[in-house]
């Protein structure tokens, strides 16, 4: 990674730290944009993913919080505290009465109702 993208990531996590969320969105978004050959492939871009779906799950945007631990757990799926995030979103992301199914490895298929 290289000085200025590692100081857009610096800036925007003190951002997220100060509770600054539109500007550390700001900053995430700029990082993540570069593209994982300039951002640095691997845990720093899902990091920056990750810290970015926080951002919009504190937002209430269950749905876009979704879609960047999706990727932060694309880009290093070691980030299993993720995958219980995300699914939180995803159930979060239903109104009351609203049905979905859910795909086991296995193959098999539960219906859930909310």
């Amino acid at each position: 990674m290289s000085g200025e993208a590692a100081e857009l990531l610096a800036a925007a996590q003190a951002h997220l730290s100060a509770r600054r969320l539109s500007a550390a969105e700001e900053l995430y978004s700029r990082f993540i944009d570069r593209g994982p050959a300039a951002a640095g492939a691997g845990r720093d871009l899902a990091t920056a993913l990750n810290n970015r779906g926080q951002i919009k799950y504190f937002r209430v945007e269950f749905a876009a919080a979704m879609e960047d631990y999706t990727a932060a757990i694309q880009c290093q799926p070691a980030f299993e505290d993720e995958r219980d995030i995300r699914i939180q979103s995803f159930l979060y992301s239903f109104a009351p009465g609203d049905s979905f199914a859910l795909r086991e490895k296995v193959g098999t298929e539960h219906t859930y109702f909310l």
